[in-house]
């Protein structure tokens, strides 16, 4: 089963300027500590040690190779903390650009602007400026990147995808464009009783618009499509994309968009898909031409 509740919008106006100072300069719910190692900024409900700690765990992690993420520019581990609950930290390396042109500042800022994104506890710059590091509320360890094969049960994949799509319609309804919304910065937890909750991350890059250009949107429908080849069976792809597509045009409705796109939509939408993705080209073109298929477009 699927937990719906997770909705998601941004912080506006006057009230994104108060709690932006705030996050950048401490306040009344921020404390920022400036030390020999760095600067930490800090929600005060989490003490200095634990962050402190959670970061000397992430470092044992990549020295042993326990990593989520490894590129030559960011870094992401698991960690376990004494209270009891798991935390991700995310290592920016080499973070030389000014404040505000650095991921590791937009991180913290996007995360705790979008509500309901997976929310950020902590933000640690060194001193040297070696690395930087943000501390994450852990919101499960699978992902709507399922290499190779489906992890859940297709009755069960199929309305995490889709609830993917409504997410984003959600995002684009309210002028909010994420700069990365491939299937992997969509994350999902099981709970005991086997609910699964969808979250979206990577806030590095959250803008918000007074109006969504279409060419965004479709460019953040190509971002998570372009993607589905990495399931190797045909049909799974095409059910996927189909949900997700689905969701997505459903939440729409009512906005001056159609209930399925049009065939104008879909061209843009195959190029994107080309542009941003090219040596899976014939893959994806294979898919789309089956997502679209008169036959499948009047079963949605």
């Amino acid at each position: 089963m699927l937990e719906l509740d997770n909705s998601l919008r941004v912080v506006r106006g006057w009230s994104w300027w108060c709690f932006r100072w705030q996050l950048l300069r401490g306040g009344k719910d921020i404390a920022v500590v400036r030390d020999q190692e760095g600067v930490l900024r800090h929600k005060r409900c989490y003490a200095p040690a634990m962050i402190r700690e959670a970061i000397r765990q992430h470092k044992d992690n990549v020295q042993q190779g326990r990593m989520l993420k490894d590129d030559h520019k960011r870094r992401a581990s698991r960690i376990h903390a004494a209270d009891g609950r798991t935390y991700i930290v995310k290592e920016y390396r080499n973070p030389l650009w000014p404040g505000c042109f650095s991921r590791d500042q937009q991180g913290w800022l996007g995360s705790n602007r979008l509500v309901g994104s997976a929310e950020c506890f902590a933000w640690q710059r060194n001193a040297d400026l070696t690395a930087a590091y943000l501390l994450f509320q852990d919101a499960g360890d699978g992902d709507l990147y399922m290499a190779h094969d489906l992890t859940l049960p297709v009755n069960e994949a199929v309305p995490l995808y889709r609830q993917a799509g409504q997410m984003l319609a959600g995002l684009h309804r309210q002028g909010i464009y994420h700069a990365d919304t491939k299937p992997s910065n969509f994350v999902f937890s099981t709970s005991a009783s086997g609910h699964h909750r969808l979250t979206v991350i990577d806030c590095d890059d959250i803008r918000v618009n007074i109006c969504l250009s279409r060419q965004r949107r479709l460019k953040n429908l190509a971002q998570f499509i372009g993607c589905l080849w990495c399931l190797t069976e045909m049909p799974q792809r095409i059910a996927m994309a189909r949900a997700f597509l689905q969701g997505y045009c459903a939440l729409s409705r009512g906005t001056g968009s159609p209930s399925w796109l049009c065939p104008a939509d879909q061209l843009k939408l195959a190029a994107a898909c080309h542009k941003l993705y090219p040596e899976h080209w014939e893959e994806n073109q294979r898919l789309l031409q089956k997502v679209f298929a008169p036959e499948e477009m009047q079963s949605s």
